[in-house]
């Protein structure tokens, strides 16, 4: 477990009773803790790395605390509309269709309070916002935390939108794998990086290795199987 010294929020701020059932979260790994530490420090927080390493779960947990302590409004969770083109047979609009992508942060939200209905009441209350890239235009937020996920299927337009919708007192958490990128042309997350890298005093960059899979142990000798033979065959074995 990291030695950094963890910054307790306070979960007592809020007005809203609900919030009283929330779940501390504590990080798992090293890695987690990198990425708990930075977001409490004020600073945007772009994190990669491979499938179970926890990232959109912390980045959850990180906003659902902050919301708890009364320091920010709402959070929107965001997912590219890249994802629709393989659901095109799908009934409805594209907000309708996005919903199906839905589930796994309703799933996390309601883990984080113990109850089945918590994503629900906070998404009706307009606590929690699930947007597609498509709809950002014109926007600004304020007192937000956004949850940016699956970003490596963000193109460079699409980042450069959710970047560009930043108001006061608002942060963005980036999380995404580069290897699981869905695009046929290069990741926005990419550039969105390699900007940060020059931005040090706004953007935090944690990189998840192997040691952070928490999943299960089947899913981390998985993928490190898959990362040693896919190497393998890209040498002209087999």
């Amino acid at each position: 477990m990291s030695t950094a010294a963890r910054k307790k929020g306070k979960r007592t701020s809020t007005s809203d009773p609900m919030f009283n059932g929330l779940k501390p979260i504590e990080p798992l790994t090293d890695n987690q803790g990198v990425m708990m530490d930075a977001y409490r420090d004020g600073q945007h927080v772009l994190c990669t790395g491979s499938a179970g390493t926890g990232k959109t779960f912390v980045a959850l947990a990180m906003a659902l605390a902050s919301l708890a302590a009364g320091q920010i409004k709402r959070i929107i969770i965001i997912r590219s509309a890249v994802s629709t083109r393989d659901i095109g047979f799908l009934p409805g609009d594209e907000h309708e269709k996005m919903g199906a992508y839905e589930g796994p942060y309703e799933t996390m939200v309601n883990e984080m309070f113990g109850r089945g209905d918590a994503y629900k009441i906070l998404k009706t209350k307009d606590i929690i916002r699930f947007e597609s890239t498509s709809f950002l235009r014109g926007s600004t937020w304020n007192d937000t935390t956004v949850v940016a996920d699956e970003i490596q299927n963000f193109d460079t337009h699409e980042v450069n939108t959710v970047m560009t919708r930043v108001g006061k007192n608002t942060r963005i958490i980036g999380v995404g794998d580069l290897v699981q990128s869905d695009l046929i042309k290069g990741s926005g997350f990419d550039l969105l990086l390699n900007v940060a890298t020059h931005m040090p005093s706004q953007f935090a960059i944690i990189t998840m290795t192997h040691d952070d899979i928490v999943r299960s142990s089947f899913v981390k000798a998985w993928i490190i199987a898959v990362e040693k033979y896919s190497n393998f065959y890209k040498r002209g074995h087999g």
